[in-house]
């Protein structure tokens, strides 16, 4: 995951101090995600138990991780729209 964001981050001037920490969380919550995208395929985002309907946290957990990559997304300016407003392409 780094070998494939490093350049484009290093690219827009973002790899440097903090820069740097948030690409290697990046990377590293990225891989979580996937991993847990893959064991849940096929499970439902709610499940019964004996207390009834919850959210299957297996799936919590997936959405959480996938917030929290947004917004780091949004902190390396990986989004077209934060690029606009940093004033890079």
């Amino acid at each position: 995951m780094w070998q494939q964001l490093a350049p484009e981050v290093a690219r827009l001037g973002l790899i440097h101090g903090e820069g740097a920490g948030l690409l290697v969380e990046y990377c590293r919550l990225s891989v979580e995600w996937h991993e847990i995208l893959v064991n849940v395929r096929g499970e439902e985002a709610v499940i019964e138990t004996p207390r009834g309907l919850r959210r299957n946290p297996r799936w919590r957990d997936h959405l959480r991780i996938e917030r929290r990559l947004l917004r780091l997304g949004d902190q390396l300016g990986m989004s077209p729209l934060v690029r606009a407003r940093m004033g890079l392409r």
